[in-house]
């Protein structure tokens, strides 16, 4: 019975996003010819810098432990580690440049579960025949939707898999429409890996509690969100107690 009232949940709340389109099904022989694998996406090629949003409609998955804050920098790291140069400032502001928007959809139902639906699309300025400047933008490129119901305990985990899985998919393809990037990313890697030494790294391990100065949540140091801390961020705490006196909350995650 709930299977049923899910995919009628479902169908009801996203089904205008897959509405078929009639027509005849053509079914293509096979051929003998070999698969051409990772082509070039048109609308990623010459990309140099790009605006990172997250796009959330909804209910607020705050309230059962997803940290948005927290899943908008990982989104921010993932693509500054792949060198992948991003813009900053108010997005109504940036009208030329290329946006990698991540949408979240999300319905919280009755029995402490959530529908969500992600989809991750690269919008570019769009002209209107000749004229000189864009009129608006468009998703040109767009990763397949993700639709998933899950508990209240696991959406957290579960929507930031789903959110970074299609982040590193969108690095595949940039860089394939992009291979100048690949060779630069490798290289700026290289030199990273030379110059850095072990003390060069915030060490943790040797602290009870950490925390940011740009958040007000507090973590054991194997905590996942822990990872993400810059050094010069880095706030230390021996105990609880110091920690919450200081005006910092325990993570939903690690539970410290």
């Amino acid at each position: 019975m709930k299977a049923v009232s899910y995919t009628f949940v479902l169908t009801a709340i996203f089904g205008f996003w897959s509405v078929p389109v009639p027509g005849e099904m053509k079914i293509h022989p096979l051929s003998d010819k070999p698969l051409v694998m990772a082509r070039p996406h048109p609308a990623l090629i010459g990309i140099e810098e790009l605006r990172a949003v997250l796009l959330r409609s909804g209910a607020d998955p705050v309230i059962d432990g997803l940290h948005w804050t927290q899943l908008k920098a990982d989104v921010i790291d993932e693509l500054n580690q792949s060198q992948i140069k991003l813009i900053a400032g108010p997005v109504d502001r940036i009208v030329d440049a290329p946006e990698l928007r991540v949408y979240v959809n999300l319905l919280r139902l009755a029995n402490s579960q959530y529908v969500f639906r992600i989809q991750t699309s690269v919008a570019r300025s769009v002209c209107l025949k000749e004229q000189d400047h864009p009129i608006f933008k468009a998703d040109l490129w767009t990763l397949n939707p993700v639709f998933e119901t899950v508990s209240a305990d696991e959406m957290p985990a579960r929507i930031t898999e789903v959110v970074l899985g299609q982040i590193k998919a969108f690095v595949r393809a940039y860089r394939t429409a992009n291979p100048q990037s690949q060779s630069l990313a490798d290289h700026k890697a290289n030199e990273t890996n030379t110059n850095e030494t072990e003390t060069d790294r915030p060490q943790t391990t040797m602290h009870g509690y950490i925390a940011s100065n740009s958040s007000d949540i507090f973590h054991k140091p194997d905590c996942r969100w822990a990872k993400n801390i810059s050094p010069e961020n880095l706030v230390t705490y021996t105990n609880r107690e110091q920690a919450i006196k200081d005006g910092k909350r325990p993570c939903k995650w690690c539970k410290p």
